[in-house]
């Protein structure tokens, strides 16, 4: 670290102290400063700067400077010295060499757009989405929405099929956030059109559909931020777009994708703005659904269509009232489903007088659960293997801690008395971690180890609904998931969902967390935790900043 840096730090030591910023974003900050001719900027100034370096990371589009305390989500950031929020904003409005005050066009690494700074990029793409999309609005747009089971797939699956037999060449790409959601939005595809009596010749169409991920579509890596002067990206040749699981989409990828779509060339998104984020920067599908444009009389609401049939869940369904009361942080309502002894679900309060009985109980369940899946990869029974497997996960807010991923994993191992370095035990539940063109295998994507005519090989899904064995010393990025975090769930389904909750107070803990780890479950839901942790996670919604909910009703 050069004697800048350690300057930069120095003045920066009491918000590094309470974990605000790290040495990386200290760095950059310093950098930033430095190529701007700004190292004698005052201290407001300097704080400022490395907060819209950190904002990304943390999914904020922007710094908006009247809700530093809320944005930072650390303990005791309220208590730290910030500034009011108005001399802030004129304090970064002089700094010509450094921040540009929009609407003039940037030439500095920063912008200040009224009370809200921005990296210059995530500045001129928030502008360049608000205005694709407003443009777009009508025939080259669809911004469809819902719940799980509400039909999306199938609605999009119908009227494709239509615009596909009068368009027999209609050039489609289907694409999702990541790869498993990619291929099981065609698989959803395929089945939907199976559904409503589509030919077989139909159906073959479908499967010859591209689906991709996004980024592999628009040509970037998870986490590339575009550069201001790169050269402008080929437009895609395709006479419609459909993406999927947009409340997993960055800006930057979305102001991508729009940059590379003609403007004459449809665009679908779909997806549930209740679920959670991209965890790059933005909270497009949210902000767009909360705008004034798209309320009725807005530019953009000719385009919008949410769909509120409940298919997955009938009417009496615990999980669907319960999902429900979540989405709405209707804590009151949430807690009387759950002791409403409804059968598809369940609670298991640790601090009630039973909670310890209850909470050993679930631990059998899913030592048993784990025991199944061993024996029947065992004996080589793959379909149902993976089926059984399949059928029941633990869903974690947090990876560490006797709450989280790695506890929860080791407590199923230990009562399978596996041996000692067993790495590839057979009945191990697994999780690619990287996508893998070779094999075809996709992060996110879950299979099983199996015994296969004497030979211990990982087991998989197939594209085509036949299991795929694929050698284990070809996998290098594998998890055991027994157990996986809320967040690496997103996109899957599971018969049975087991919930587990940190304790109260716990900042990871939200509304659009516990809605989408419920809205996981087909037909049962076992939730583990307090009810003050369940009061504290609907209080708390996962406010990202950002300007494009307001840009958008301008």
């Amino acid at each position: 670290m050069n004697h800048f840096s350690t300057r930069t730090a120095q003045r920066l030591a009491a918000f590094s102290a309470a974990g605000i910023f790290d040495a990386d974003t200290i760095a950059f900050t310093d950098e930033l400063l430095r190529l701007s001719d700004a190292l004698d900027a005052p201290d407001d100034v300097l704080l400022a700067a490395a907060l819209a370096v950190r904002a990304p990371g943390q999914g904020h589009v922007c710094v908006d400077l009247r809700h530093i305390a809320e944005h930072v989500a650390v303990d005791g950031a309220a208590a730290l010295p910030w500034p009011e929020p108005s001399a802030w904003q004129t304090e970064l409005a002089a700094r010509a060499t450094l921040i540009t005050s929009a609407p003039n066009a940037p030439d500095t690494p920063l912008v200040l757009d009224g009370p809200r700074l921005y990296l210059t990029r995530l500045w001129l793409d928030e502008r360049e989405v608000a205005s694709a999309l407003t443009a777009r609005a009508g025939n080259a747009l669809r911004i469809v929405t819902g719940g799980p089971g509400s039909g999306k797939t199938t609605r999009i699956a119908q009227e494709l099929l239509r615009m596909l037999r009068a368009q027999p060449d209609l050039r489609v790409i289907l694409a999702a956030p990541t790869g498993k959601a990619a291929a099981r939005l065609r698989e959803a595809m395929i089945e939907a059109l199976q559904r409503a009596k589509a030919s077989a010749e139909e159906v073959a169409r479908m499967a010859a559909v591209p689906s991709l991920t996004l980024h592999s579509l628009l040509g970037m890596r998870p986490g590339q931020l575009e550069l201001i002067d790169a050269p402008p990206p080929s437009p895609l040749a395709a006479d419609l777009v459909i993406i999927d699981e947009v409340s997993m989409v960055s800006l930057p990828l979305l102001a991508r994708l729009l940059r590379m779509l003609p403007a004459s060339t449809p665009l679908w998104l779909v997806g549930d703005p209740g679920q959670l984020a991209s965890v790059e920067a933005g909270s497009v599908l949210a902000d767009i659904v909360q705008s004034p444009a798209a309320a009725d009389g807005g530019a953009l609401h000719p385009s919008m269509q949410h769909l509120t049939s409940q298919y997955r869940f009938g009417p009496d369904s615990g999980i669907g009232q319960l999902a429900a009361a979540l989405r709405s942080g209707d804590a009151e309502a949430a807690l009387a489903v759950l002791s409403s002894g409804a059968p598809d679900v369940h609670w298991v309060d640790p601090e009630a007088s039973d909670g310890e009985r209850r909470l050993s109980a679930v631990h059998d369940q899913l030592s048993a659960h784990a025991t199944r899946v061993v024996e029947l990869a065992s004996r080589g029974e793959a379909d149902v293997a993976l089926r059984e497997m399949l059928s029941l996960r633990t869903l974690c807010a947090h990876r560490e801690g006797d709450h989280g991923v790695s506890e929860w994993n080791r407590l199923v191992e230990r009562s399978l008395a596996l041996r000692a370095g067993d790495l590839w035990y057979v009945g191990r539940p697994l999780m690619v971690t990287r996508n893998d063109r070779e094999l075809d295998l996709w992060n996110g994507e879950l299979g099983v180890v199996l015994r296969s005519g004497g030979t211990v090989r990982a087991l998989f899904p197939g594209r085509d609904g036949r299991a795929r064995l694929v050698p284990t010393v070809r996998l290098s990025a594998i998890e055991t998931v027994h157990a996986m975090t809320i967040h690496k769930s997103q996109g899957s389904e599971f018969d049975h969902v087991v919930v587990v909750l940190p304790p109260a107070g716990s900042r990871l803990l939200t509304r659009e967390l516990l809605y989408t780890a419920v809205t996981r479950a087909r037909t049962q839901v076992t939730l583990v935790g307090s009810e003050a942790a369940l009061r504290g996670g609907l209080a708390r919604t996962a406010a990202r900043a950002s300007g494009l909910e307001e840009r958008l009703g301008a």
